[in-house]
């Protein structure tokens, strides 16, 4: 039998899981870097996340003027801050567009201009590949940059960190809102965007965790490229509907993967078959 049903957009902010899971694991671990053979380790617990995530968003919308309807670019390899500043974005109610870290810098323009983006998030090492266009890219009118080396007249992501305002921040969106646009790699032409909304990322990824059989309890090891839908939502998309503790890496290096196994009590991996 045929049921006429009528569509309704429930209000679905993807970022709410961060207060969230603030809420229920304060102090968790929730991001980690870890390379042991280095003696380096970093980690976030849920509110420490919580915290610099609303101090990002606070300054994206009061100082950059951005929310819902906007766009912001994004390129950084795989860290802490990585996700700090995505999620951020869509506490704004804005969508991201994180770029390919491979990415030359016609690509990254071309990218930028389908968007026409006014703000840009990005790590120091990739300023060389960013400056050179940047005469051309009048639309956009502040550049944030992760790490020591950005040049001056560039934001510092520290900065706003050491003096931002963590006021919780998390805007209305509804589940049809784009949370962002995704660039394909351009093998056979230019890069195409890709439209994600919020619903549809949360409900692929929460239950696609379901049913691998992830939980609160885990601890995930996520070595694919963030700005991969690989990476991004089976890995940190479903981190956050979970509750579990992520573990990453900016590349992948098997000795210090096979370290951080051991170290960080590694429960799962997602990846390809040649990974394992």
């Amino acid at each position: 039998r045929n049921v006429l049903r009528h569509e309704v957009l429930l209000p679905m902010n993807f970022a709410r899981f961060c207060p969230l899971n603030a809420s229920k694991f304060a102090e968790r671990e929730f991001l980690i870097e870890s390379y042991p053979s280095r003696g380096f380790r970093r980690a976030l617990t849920w509110a420490e996340f919580e915290d610099k995530t609303n101090k990002i968003a606070n300054y994206l919308r009061n100082v950059c003027g951005i929310g819902k309807g906007d766009f912001v670019q994004h390129l950084m390899t795989n860290s802490l801050e990585w996700y700090i500043t995505y999620m951020a974005v869509l506490k704004t109610g804005a969508a991201v567009s994180p770029l390919n870290f491979r990415f030359a810098s016609s690509d990254i323009k071309y990218a930028c201009d389908v968007i026409g983006s006014k703000v840009f998030i990005l790590g120091d090492t990739f300023t060389p590949r960013v400056d050179p266009i940047r005469g051309e890219m009048e639309y956009c009118e502040h550049y944030i940059t992760v790490g020591d080396d950005g040049p001056s007249d560039m934001i510092r992501y520290d900065d706003i960190i050491n003096h931002g305002d963590p006021t919780p921040l998390l805007a209305d969106v509804n589940e049809d809102d784009m949370a962002e646009l995704m660039f394909t790699s351009g093998t056979t032409g230019a890069p195409k965007g890709v439209m994600c909304t919020n619903g549809q990322t949360v409900r692929a990824f929460n239950d696609w965790s379901s049913i691998v059989g992830l939980s609160a309890q885990d601890r995930y090891l996520i070595i694919n490229p963030f700005f991969h839908a690989f990476g991004y939502k089976a890995g940190l998309v479903a981190s956050l509907t979970k509750g579990c503790a992520m573990i990453t890496q900016a590349v992948f290096d098997v000795g210090a993967a096979v370290e951080s196994i051991e170290r960080e009590k590694v429960s799962m991996i997602p990846g390809p078959p040649t990974l394992y």
